[in-house]
């Protein structure tokens, strides 16, 4: 299996090392895509790393099992600025997010300035926005991410709040064959569950491929809950990918049923 978004000290919320991260590949006999952080934008939540170092440390380490990608942070201030960046590089795999609404941080000020359906729906409008403005990523990552610190007391996203808003986004993923992310970062027992419904509807507008991650920032959450995620792609009928050159590989069952 290929866990397809890991991040390490080249990202400024992770303190894991690369060789931690070449040990926990070779032990779990697991494959790995390094996508550090790399936004576009003014704010203070703007994490870049050094182009130059990144590739000069990476590149000689990439194999079959180790390949190079970018969590681009989406945004529509710099677009030009955004697509030349991956014009320039030659990454494996581009994963798209979106971790601000542009220079405006998800945080306590936001939160308290909107009801959960105005910051919800202006996120979803935003990522919209983004996708349709860059249109060369490989996979959209965590399309829930608000939910993920916001202070409601129900915080879930949930489908038919903002079916409208999600089903533009995914017909678009599905429209230019971009795969959804299941991303696995705070995944609990009901995950399967609450979240088929999403990727339900992905498949039913067309969409063809997830990719899988753990989202790790640390040894121990490299390959987390990589089981569930196979499951629940397989329970949608979705085919779960990693990227290589820019090019979906497909993750056989029997590699999906080994962990």
């Amino acid at each position: 299996m290929f866990d397809t978004h890991v991040h390490t000290r080249f990202s400024p919320d992770s303190n894991l090392k690369i060789g931690e991260l070449i040990q926990k590949s070779k032990d779990e006999k697991l494959g790995i895509i390094i996508t550090d952080h790399y936004e576009f934008g003014s704010g203070k939540d703007c994490f870049r790393f050094n182009e130059k170092d990144y590739f000069d440390t990476l590149l000689p380490l990439r194999h079959e099992r180790l390949l190079t990608g970018v969590e681009i942070g989406l945004n529509t201030l710099q677009p030009e600025n955004l697509l030349a960046f991956l014009q320039k590089h030659s990454f494996d795999y581009v994963l798209g997010s979106i971790h601000t609404i542009n220079d405006q941080a998800l945080d306590q000020h936001f939160f308290s300035t909107h009801t959960k359906q105005e910051a919800y729906e202006k996120y979803l409008k935003h990522a919209l926005f983004c996708l349709q403005a860059v249109p060369s990523i490989n996979s959209f990552a965590h399309f829930d991410f608000i939910s993920r610190y916001a202070p409601y007391p129900d915080p879930a996203m949930e489908y038919r709040q903002f079916s409208d808003l999600l089903d533009e986004i995914f017909k678009l993923l599905a429209e230019r064959e971009t795969a959804l992310e299941i991303n696995l970062r705070y995944s609990h027992p009901q995950y399967f569950s609450e979240y088929q419904k999403f990727y339900q509807r992905f498949k039913e507008l067309g969409g063809k491929y997830v990719t899988i991650g753990s989202d790790a920032h640390s040894p121990g959450q490299i390959g987390r809950n990589l089981k569930t995620g196979y499951e629940l792609a397989a329970y949608c009928s979705l085919s779960p990918v990693y990227f290589k050159e820019r090019s979906p590989q497909f993750v056989h069952s029997a590699q999906c049923c080994a962990r």
